[in-house]
């Protein structure tokens, strides 16, 4: 009777642990989901909704900007703060998709994570082609100005985590779309500076599809 017991007890308390780990995963689960939709949440509303909005209008209107030159610049630098609010969203995002990520053995192929990146993958796409653009514009605007402003964006730690949200996040297709578009266009990727672009011998083609995650040979 006494080993009966003692087995017993055993299978209960193991039993209890299966319980507490399926009840973990669970509530992890839920977690993680509830942290997708509050970053898709953080890119969609608020004063990141604002930036874009304002970003936007840049690749769209540029009419939309005043013609006098202190008016104009202030404009600008405005939108160039606008252009960072993003940058750092994006980061953010990229941060918790990284947590998302390290809760799961699967990793990326986890359900919440795939959730995130349906949420998000067309922002990250549209802005993969936009933000060159705006960049090269802002840098027109404000790049000729006193010291400070030489580089007009310097955008280069700030862009470094949608470069690597944009390699996990955008499929074959649409990095090679990019590729071209860019290059048909004269446009260094976002976080590719001018310098470093035109030191190399490498082809834009090439070496945006190294910067996305692609193979550099």
């Amino acid at each position: 009777m006494q080993y009966f017991l003692s087995g017993l007890a055993v299978a209960v308390a193991f039993a209890s642990l299966l319980l507490s780990l399926a009840a973990f995963k669970v509530q992890q689960r839920r977690t993680n989901m509830e942290l997708a939709r509050s970053l898709h949440h953080d890119l969609t509303s608020g004063e990141v909704a604002k930036a874009r909005e304002s970003l936007g209008t840049i690749t769209r209107d540029t009419t939309v900007a005043p013609s006098d030159r202190a008016e104009r610049r202030t404009w600008y630098v405005r939108a160039r703060t606008d252009y960072f609010t993003l940058l750092w969203c994006f980061e953010r995002i990229w941060a918790g998709r990284k947590a998302i990520i390290a809760d799961y053995r699967t990793g990326a192929a986890s359900r919440p994570c795939r959730y995130l990146d349906n949420l998000i993958g067309w922002h990250v796409r549209n802005w993969a082609f936009d933000l060159p653009v705006i960049r090269q514009i802002l840098n027109n605007e404000l790049g000729s100005e006193p010291a400070e402003d030489d580089d007009g964006v310097l955008d280069r730690d700030s862009s470094m985590a949608f470069r690597k949200l944009s390699a996990e996040v955008l499929c074959e297709e649409d990095r090679k779309k990019l590729m071209w578009f860019l290059k048909e266009h004269g446009l260094n990727a976002v976080g590719v500076d001018a310098s470093e672009q035109r030191a190399s011998e490498q082809p834009l083609a090439d070496k945006l599809d190294y910067r996305l995650g692609g193979d550099p040979g």
